[in-house]
C-alpha cells in the first residue's frame, strides 16, 4: 500500500483497491484506470491500497475471501486514521463497516443477486455480505442506472445518496496499425478478420451462442474464426472448448487466457465484437472494441440498452440464430461495416476516465 503526498487543498482519498490482486476483469480495470484518472488530478490525492497473503500474496496466489474482509474491516480504518485521509472509497461492491471518514462504495452489478445459479451457497452469502458493507457507506456509486434502481427498490439503500458514473474503454483503445493488426493475427493463427468475445468467464457471458452461430454460419457457407478470450473460472474454459470440438470448429476457435499482448490490435483485427452477455454492470469490452473501430454485436440486456444505445447491433438473449444473422450482415457488406465503425468510435469518444474522475470527485466533494 502506498500514501499520498500532503497538501492542504487537496481532497486525500484512500482507494479500497482489493482486486488488483486479481486478474485483469472488468472490476480490476475499473480501480486501475480510476486511480490513474485520480492520480493525474491537482486537487486529489490519492493513495491505493490491496491485500498480499504474505509470500503467496500475488496475482496468481491471491488473498482469500476470509484475509480480504479481515484487513478490509481491520486494517484500513486504521491506515485511515494514521495518514489523515478525507474519503475511503471501496471499488469492489464492500466498503468499511466504522470509517473514521465518509464513505463511497463502488457496486458493479447484482450478478449474485440475477444469476444465483452461477454461485455456489458460499459465493452467494460472500457476495451478500459484501453488499451489506456497500450498504453502510455515505454514497454508492454505480456504473449504470438499472444497478442503482436494483440497489433502491431491493435492498432499500436511499435513492438520493446514489449515483451514476459511467465508465469507459481503457486508456489508449484506438484503431490500430495494418502492422499491428497483422502481428496479432499472426500471433493467433489466422490471416482473416475473426469475431472476437472478451470477457468469458461465467456461463451467463452465453459464449457458447457463438460456437453454435459459427455452426449456422457454415451450414450459410461462411467460415469466420473465432478469438475467445478469459476464463477465471476453468470449468467455464474447460466447457467451451468441449463444445467447440463437439461441433467441429477446433480448427477455428482460439482460446486464451487473460490477453496480454497489444489488446488495441486484438480488437482491431476484429470481424466484429460479439457481446451476448444475459446480465452487466456496465460492459467495458464493447466499449473498448468500439474505441478501436470494430461494430459491435451485443446482446439486449439492460445495461447495455443504457450504455450501448445506437451504437451497437442488438440481438436478442441466447439467440445463435440472431449472431449469425447479423455476421452474415456485416461480412457481406462493406458499407456496412464502415457505418457501425463510424458509429462505434463517436459513440465511444462520449466515454472517459477522465471524466469518471471528474464526477467520482464531485461526490467526494459531497461529503466534506
Amino acid at each position: 500500500m502506498n500514501s499520498p503526498g500532503s497538501t492542504a487543498n487537496r481532497i486525500r482519498v484512500l482507494l479500497d483497491a482489493v482486486t488488483l490482486a486479481d486478474p485483469p476483469t472488468g472490476v480490476a480495470t475499473y480501480a486501475t484506470q480510476l486511480a490513474a484518472a485520480l492520480a493525474a488530478r491537482p486537487d486529489i490525492d490519492v493513495g491505493v491500497a490491496f491485500p498480499v497473503a504474505g509470500p503467496r500474496g500475488t496475482r496468481q496466489h491471491p488473498p482469500s475471501r476470509k484475509h480480504r474482509q479481515l484487513w478490509r474491516q481491520l486494517v484500513l480504518p486504521r491506515l485511515l486514521s494514521r495518514e489523515s485521509y478525507d474519503v475511503y472509497h471501496g471499488t469492489e461492491y464492500g466498503s468499511l463497516l466504522r470509517s473514521p471518514v465518509p464513505r463511497v462504495a463502488t457496486v458493479h452489478d447484482l450478478f449474485f443477486r440475477n444469476l444465483r445459479k452461477l454461485f455456489d451457497h458460499r459465493g452467494r452469502w460472500h457476495m451478500r455480505a459484501m453488499l451489506q458493507t456497500a450498504l453502510a457507506a455515505e454514497r454508492i456509486v454505480v456504473p449504470a442506472r438499472h444497478v442503482g434502481e436494483q440497489l433502491t427498490a431491493e435492498f432499500g439503500y436511499p435513492a438520493a445518496r446514489v449515483r451514476i458514473v459511467y465508465e469507459a474503454p481503457t486508456a489508449g483503445m484506438r484503431p490500430a496499425s495494418a502492422e499491428s493488426v497483422a502481428r496479432v493475427r499472426q500471433e493467433l493463427g489466422f490471416s482473416e478478420p475473426y469475431l472476437l468475445c472478451v470477457g468469458i468467464g461465467h456461463r451467463g457471458k452465453r459464449t457458447i451462442d457463438v460456437l453454435r452461430a459459427a455452426v449456422l454460419l457454415r451450414e450459410r457457407g461462411l467460415t469466420v474464426p473465432m478469438v475467445l478470450v478469459g476464463w477465471p473460472d476453468p470449468r467455464v474454459g474447460e466447457a467451451l472448448q468441449r463444445e467447440a470440438a463437439r461441433l467441429g470448429l477446433g480448427d477455428i476457435v482460439s482460446f486464451t487466457d487473460y490477453y496480454r499482448g497489444d489488446l488495441a490490435a486484438l480488437y482491431s483485427g476484429a470481424l466484429a465484437f460479439v457481446f451476448p452477455s444475459i446480465e452487466e454492470g456496465f460492459g467495458i469490452p464493447p466499449l473498448e472494441a468500439m474505441a478501436c473501430g470494430t461494430p459491435v454485436i451485443a446482446a439486449r440486456a439492460p445495461a447495455m440498452d443504457e450504455t450501448l444505445q445506437g451504437a451497437a447491433l442488438f440481438v436478442p438473449t441466447r439467440s445463435p440464430e440472431a449472431i449469425a444473422a447479423r455476421v452474415a450482415e456485416l461480412a457481406g457488406s462493406s458499407g456496412l461495416r464502415d457505418h457501425w465503425r463510424g458509429k462505434g468510435l463517436e459513440h465511444a469518444a462520449r466515454f472517459s476516465w477522465e471524466r469518471a474522475a471528474a464526477e467520482t470527485v464531485e461526490i467526494y466533494r459531497e461529503l466534506l
